[in-house]
């Protein structure tokens, strides 16, 4: 994928997933390189953008903004919107991270990440392709 709009509707009980978008898989245990937006069942950086294996935190939004807006161990919507070099998450009606200008891919895989050293369950009720 290219140009995209994503609706997630996700519970987080536990553990740290994310929705991984503009991905290339790759030989190594992580399984590929991108970026994330950040499903935190620990509400530290829900909404938040991560470059895996690369730059690291793209935009990591503080704790206590992520109490106004993340409702732990219930149902949360997230939408991911990638237009040419610009990214926005919103998650429940609250821009959480937007980047301009990102240097990173502009195409690539869609995938959902499950951190192969935590207990994490995550519950998708919907992922939307809106665009």
């Amino acid at each position: 994928f290219g140009d995209f709009k994503v609706r997630v509707v996700y519970r987080s009980i536990i553990g740290n997933s994310g929705f991984h978008f503009r991905c290339t898989p790759i030989d190594h245990p992580v399984g590929l390189i991108g970026i994330q937006a950040e499903i935190d069942g620990r509400g530290w950086a829900v909404g938040g953008l991560y470059d895996t294996l690369k730059r690291g935190w793209l935009v990591q939004p503080d704790h206590n903004f992520v109490a106004t807006y993340y409702k732990p161990k219930d149902w949360n919507e997230m939408i991911v919107e990638a237009k040419g070099r610009n990214v926005t998450v919103t998650v429940n009606d609250t821009v959480t991270a937007e980047l301009k200008d990102d240097p990173g891919a502009l195409e690539g895989h869609f995938a959902l990440q499950l951190h192969g050293s935590d207990d994490v369950t995550v519950e998708f009720k919907t992922i939307e392709l809106l665009h």
